[in-house]
């Protein structure tokens, strides 16, 4: 089977020829039930079809962000052996045979003259694919006893950042490529604010900085966020909190569905100040 009757998968599928091996396309949209998918006549089917036994793979032509979700959804499926992979090589879900080859989380520069071009940026896009968290930097300080840390990180969307707070140091962040937004929370977990951040000229917020202790994540809205991070050294892995609240990097199930939850929270939380309006 496969999942998703939107235009990435219709293509993926007329292109390659690959009608004849799909029993039917997943999707639950109310408007897409009991239709076929374009150019190829593939039966359109609700999810719960894949619990029914019978399919053994269902390719996902799924966003990032949909794909999240739906796999969130999907444990009656899995427990009926229904194997999800992602037809895009990009994807944290992709089959084995198109995954990357390790990428480095730290980059070095030089350390008499540490400077960046354009090419920096297309290093850091290349081996976040495969770094081990999905995100990779280059440190402009040679020492983790300096006084003053300047990064340039890159961020993949199928990454987690763990929500966290800092503790004795402040921090900024000034976008270099991409969007994201950056969450707030407080102690307990609830939003409390939300902030676009882009590049200069987008017309989102290029620039933050945390003068207090706060819980904080990012959520991408695009394939990678490339950020540079200004803080106080030295390096103290004691001065960062991670959020009791929030799954852990290692419990990969929890987090997907933590992921799932946030974004939704993320795309519907208005503004104290609005919600009288």
């Amino acid at each position: 089977a496969a999942f998703g009757a939107g235009h990435s998968l219709c293509a993926f599928i007329n292109f390659f020829e690959l009608a004849d091996q799909v029993e039917f396309i997943a999707d639950d949209h109310p408007r897409k039930e009991g239709l076929f998918l374009p150019g190829n006549g593939v039966a359109i089917r609700p999810s719960s079809v894949l619990a029914e036994g019978g399919v053994s793979q269902c390719l996902m032509g799924l966003s990032p962000e949909s794909e999240t979700k739906v796999l969130a959804r999907q444990d009656a499926a899995r427990q009926a052996g229904v194997e999800f992979a992602s037809i895009f090589p990009l994807s944290r879900h992709a089959a084995p045979a198109t995954t990357l080859p390790p990428g480095q989380a730290v980059l070095r520069l030089d350390k008499n003259y540490p400077c960046l071009d354009d090419r920096a940026i297309d290093r850091l896009r290349c081996e976040v694919r495969g770094s081990p968290r999905l995100r990779t930097r280059f440190c402009a300080h040679a020492d983790p006893h300096e006084p003053l840390h300047e990064m340039l990180i890159c961020l993949h969307t199928n990454g987690y950042v763990h929500p966290h707070r800092h503790h004795g140091r402040a921090e900024s962040v000034l976008v270099v490529q991409g969007f994201a937004r950056l969450v707030l929370f407080t102690d307990d977990g609830a939003i409390e604010r939300v902030e676009l951040l882009g590049p200069p000229g987008s017309g989102s917020t290029w620039y933050f900085r945390f003068q207090r202790p706060v819980y904080h994540t990012l959520v991408l809205a695009g394939e990678d966020f490339i950020f540079q991070e200004t803080t106080l050294g030295p390096m103290d892995p004691r001065s960062t909190e991670m959020a009791s609240w929030a799954p852990a990097d290692s419990d990969g199930t929890a987090v997907e569905a933590y992921k799932a939850q946030l974004i939704s929270e993320v795309l519907t939380w208005v503004p104290p100040t609005q919600e009288k309006l």
